[in-house]
C-alpha cells in the first residue's frame, strides 16, 4: 500500500474514532445530567418520606392518647353504671321500707 493511501486510511479511521468519541462524550454528559436529576429526585423523596414518618409518628402518638383516654372513660362509665344500679336497688329498697312504715301507721 502506498504511503499516502495508508495515511488516508489511518486518517479516516482516526476521524471516525474522533467523531465516535465526541458522541460518547455527549452521551456521558447526558448521563451525568440524568444522574444529577435522579440524585435531586432522591433527595426530594427522602425529605417526603421523612415528613411522612413524622406525620405517622404524630398519628401514632395521638392514637395512643385516644386509646388511653378511651380506657379511662370506659372505667368511668362502668363505675357510673354500677353506681346507678346500686342507687336503683337502694331506691327500690327504700320504697319498700316506706310502704311498710305507712302500712304500719295506717296511711295506706
Amino acid at each position: 500500500m502506498e504511503k499516502d493511501k495508508f495515511q488516508e486510511v489511518v486518517l479516516s479511521y482516526l476521524i471516525k474514532l474522533t467523531e465516535d468519541m465526541s458522541v460518547l462524550k455527549q452521551d456521558v454528559s447526558g448521563l451525568k445530567q440524568d444522574v444529577t436529576v435522579l440524585k435531586q429526585d432522591v433527595t426530594v423523596l427522602k425529605q417526603d418520606v421523612s415528613g411522612l414518618k413524622n406525620k405517622l409518628d404524630l398519628v401514632y402518638d395521638h392514637t395512643v392518647g385516644l386509646s388511653e383516654t378511651q380506657a379511662v372513660n370506659l372505667g368511668r362509665i362502668t363505675k357510673i353504671d354500677k353506681d346507678t344500679s346500686s342507687l336503683a336497688e337502694l331506691y327500690g329498697k327504700h320504697e319498700v321500707d316506706i310502704r311498710n312504715i305507712k302500712s304500719k301507721i295506717g296511711l295506706n
